[in-house]
């Protein structure tokens, strides 16, 4: 059973690791790094920890220190698009340019349809005096940019923190295999443990056990939902929407997702997932007003962008 420090351990990490994230977007830098080194102290296993450190070690230009976080974030199964992105940057820098081509070559077999990846890799080649290679993918950032790229399902790894043996750990580096092991084991942290086996699953195009895990994790009272560092309710839904979405059932998509905007009208991923939906639906109007909203977070406006841009062309198209 999980004790009363263990749980005051893991909110107080959880709270630490949210506050370290404000003070690096905030641009207090070393005060960052501090947080982050104090973190990852406490909790050497935290693989979100070094990755979030190396971005901070990025912006303070200590490259060869940020490549060490982003190595160990990955030998912890921390290995996101991003942390590649933060580990070839910082080879950039380094002028290990081969080193950084390789990384931006794993982001874009990741999702193909990463303008971004394509930019940077083009900045890369350029700079190894590789003109031919820099111009191809200066060509695919634009193709990418204007939808004519399919992306993959492939998501970002979500962090789920707990306490596991006396340490606070992410469950995102705990292979799909071992979970009903873990959850035989550790029955308190169960609803932890299916919601990051649902987002495991939906990784792997697995979309209806993923909504299986999550509509039971749902059924719970908001006191057990909370245990063990289980996230909100309302992102547990968010979840739901995604898997929903997944199978294609749209109907319940709009539905879903329009009643959990009323009351969190900011969550722009659940936005652009209903801006999705109403596009397979052919409700083109309603997918380029949603889709318009999202102005906030970079990357989801950057994909809201082209789906707009899809949505209005079909407009264009659509009999009066």
């Amino acid at each position: 059973m999980i004790t009363q420090a263990q749980q005051k351990a893991l909110v107080s990490s959880v709270r630490n690791l949210q506050e370290a994230a404000k003070t690096a977007r905030a641009r207090r830098r070393a005060q960052a790094y501090g947080a982050y080194t104090n973190l990852i102290k406490a909790n050497p296993e935290l693989g979100i920890a070094y990755a979030d450190r190396a971005l901070t070690l990025l912006a303070m230009k200590r490259y060869s220190e940020a490549v060490a976080d982003c190595n160990k974030a990955i030998s912890l199964r921390k290995d996101s698009s991003d942390v590649y992105n933060r580990r070839a940057a910082a080879y950039t820098q380094l002028k290990k340019y081969d080193l950084a081509l390789a990384d931006y070559t794993k982001i874009i077999n990741m999702n193909p349809a990463s303008a971004a990846a394509y930019r940077d890799r083009a900045v890369c080649y350029l700079r190894k005096g590789d003109k031919k290679n820099s111009k191809r993918d200066i060509d695919m950032a634009k193709k990418a940019m204007s939808g004519k790229i399919s992306g993959t399902n492939q998501q970002q790894k979500t962090s789920f923190l707990a306490v596991k043996g006396g340490n606070i750990v992410d469950l995102s580096s705990v292979p799909i295999e071992k979970f009903d092991e873990i959850i035989k084991k550790d029955p308190v942290h169960k609803p932890v443990y299916l919601l990051h086996r649902a987002a495991t699953n939906l990784l792997q195009g697995k979309a209806q056990k993923a909504l299986d895990d999550v509509d039971q994790v749902l059924k719970l009272s908001d006191a057990d939902l909370n245990k063990g560092g289980c996230p909100s309710r309302d992102k547990v839904q968010q979840l739901r929407i995604t898997a929903l979405n997944k199978l294609g059932r749209h109907f319940d998509v709009i539905s879903e997702s329009t009643n959990l905007l009323k009351s969190h009208p900011g969550d722009e991923q659940t936005r652009l997932i209903l801006a999705m939906s109403n596009f397979e639906s052919g409700k083109f109007k309603e997918a380029s007003v949603e889709a318009a909203k999202i102005k906030n977070n970079p990357k989801l406006a950057q994909g809201a962008m082209i789906l707009k841009a899809k949505a209005d062309a079909k407009l264009k198209r659509k009999p009066k």
